[in-house]
């Protein structure tokens, strides 16, 4: 059993064009206890049975299109979008609870269209911690 199991990842650099279904890799790690977050794919696999929560933001700007779905073993969960934004820069953001089996594997990826800017650094997170072991 684990103690803790939480990480919290920015995006690096800045994304343009990321075509659809792809996989978004945040890859300056603050934290990664238990080290169940991998930046080189992108992919939280949960550790143990748990209830685990997740959160991401996104930065784009003027003109921006950001679609993100949160996935759960290949099933999109949640989706955030930023449209066609009129603003010099707008972030949008996300959370997801949910009962994970240990193996299960959390990720965030593109969908519908191509992401036309996220801004990288600390503008962009994706992070997530188990809030009780089953």
């Amino acid at each position: 059993m684990y103690n803790v199991v939480a990480f919290h990842a920015n995006l690096i650099p800045n994304l343009n064009n990321v075509t659809p279904n792809t996989t978004i890799k945040f890859g300056n790690v603050q934290l990664n206890t238990g080290n169940s977050y991998d930046p080189n794919t992108g992919i939280f696999t949960a550790p143990e049975d748990g209830v685990y929560s997740f959160a991401w933001s996104f930065l784009s700007n003027f003109g921006g299109t950001v679609y993100v779905a949160a996935v759960i073993d290949n099933a999109d969960h949640v989706y955030t979008r930023i449209q066609d934004q009129q603003s010099k820069f707008i972030s949008t953001s996300g959370h997801l609870l949910h009962e994970l089996k240990e193996g299960s594997r959390v990720w965030l990826r593109t969908f519908h269209v191509a992401a036309t800017f996220i801004h990288g650094s600390y503008y962009s997170y994706f992070s997530g911690n188990k809030i009780n072991s089953l």
